[in-house]
């Protein structure tokens, strides 16, 4: 039979494991965008265009001339053609009333993780991408962002 300090432990530790897996729960399903963002790695390398063609889809440095391409703004005000010039064909386009979205596929998630100490790698297959979305509007950029797929 187990003593009373024993119960307390197991039932203090049983609450920690339900409140972990509900915050889990809460993560998966109603994550704000904001905290994707937050928690997606943000290291960068200066972008190259001479670079960027010798990458492919998987190529971390990719990953990481998106996220200079993001932070410094660059492509804001650039028209969807000189984007196209730049980075080649997206993988997909969107458009819909008068706005187009380029699609560019990075990395998987597995090798460019997001940070958080919540969500250890260990525990969780990341079987989703990063993607760079250019969205433009009326023939120019007006926002470019890094999401996962």
């Amino acid at each position: 039979m187990l003593k009373k300090k024993e119960k307390a432990l197991l039932v203090a530790g049983a609450a920690v494991v339900v409140l972990y897996l509900g915050w889990v729960v809460w993560v998966f399903q109603w994550t704000p965008e904001q905290l994707n963002d937050h928690f997606r790695p943000k290291e960068s390398v200066a972008f190259s265009k001479a670079a960027w063609q010798k990458t492919k889809f998987g190529n971390l440095t990719r990953y990481e001339m998106a996220n200079d391409l993001v932070r410094s703004r660059r492509l804001i005000g650039a028209t969807a053609e000189s984007v196209r010039d730049l980075l080649g064909p997206p993988l997909y386009e969107d458009s819909a009333e008068g706005s187009t979205c380029l699609h560019y596929d990075l990395v998987h998630q597995r090798a460019a993780p997001a940070k958080c100490l919540l969500l250890p790698r260990f525990l969780f297959w990341n079987i989703d991408t990063w993607a760079l979305d250019v969205q433009c509007r009326d023939g120019r950029v007006t926002f470019v962002k890094i999401r996962e797929t």
